[in-house]
């Protein structure tokens, strides 16, 4: 009824190559650690011992300020654009505010004690 088999145990192939990878993995985390204990040095041990960088904040402060090459004609008209559209909306929005307030004082005249239809 049961066949044998020819191969003995069904998963030996992937033990294996699990075992395989679990080696160079180990081979691996052990250079590493060798890395590591040696302060992040490069592998090659001839080259010469590189200078420690400076922080960033060092780096900025050293960067030259470049003067921006815009002219001043042009953040003068760019600036009077901005407030004549700012002038116009709030023009824009005062018109609409009085129109508010005029609806607002209309609808309560119109419901005053004495003004109710039909008396």
């Amino acid at each position: 009824m049961l066949r044998p088999r020819k191969e003995p145990d069904p998963l030996h192939g992937r033990r294996k190559l699990l075992a395989e990878q679990e080696k160079l993995l180990a081979e691996r985390m052990s250079k590493l650690h060798q890395k590591l204990a040696r302060n992040g040095e490069e592998e090659d041990p001839n080259d010469p011992p590189k200078p420690p960088e400076p922080p960033v904040w060092r780096l900025e402060e050293d960067v030259q300020r470049l003067p921006r090459n815009t002219a001043p004609s042009v953040n003068k008209r760019v600036l009077n654009r901005q407030k004549r559209n700012d002038q116009i909306l709030f023009l824009i929005m005062m018109v609409a505010l009085v129109v508010v307030v005029l609806l607002v004082l209309a609808l309560a005249r119109s419901h005053l004690p004495g003004m109710v239809a039909g008396s």
